[in-house]
């Protein structure tokens, strides 16, 4: 990881997030759709479901990907990130 990228970890989600459109009961869910067939664009935003997989946010995440090498890209970036697994479903 770059030396000028910082990860900031909060001990709890913001309560607002918390309420966001969900009943109660629910958990949010959140999607990553990787459709731009430009594996080297995954960095981007995959350190993001990451953070969002972590157990103590309460949300659940799946990455959707158009390509083999898309679902790899993000399979790798969060395996090095050592994070929770995060379901890839390749259309």
């Amino acid at each position: 990881m770059p030396q000028d990228v910082a990860i900031v970890r909060r001990s709890r989600p913001p309560a607002r997030f918390c309420r966001l459109n969900t009943r109660p009961g629910e958990r949010p869910r959140v999607g990553f759709l990787y459709n731009h067939d430009a594996p080297h664009q995954v960095p981007h935003s995959a350190p993001m479901a990451a953070a969002l997989a972590d157990p103590r946010w309460g949300v659940d995440v799946e990455a959707v990907a158009t390509s083999e090498a898309l679902a790899r890209a993000f399979c790798n970036v969060v395996g090095r990130l050592k994070g929770p697994a995060i379901p890839v479903r390749v259309l």
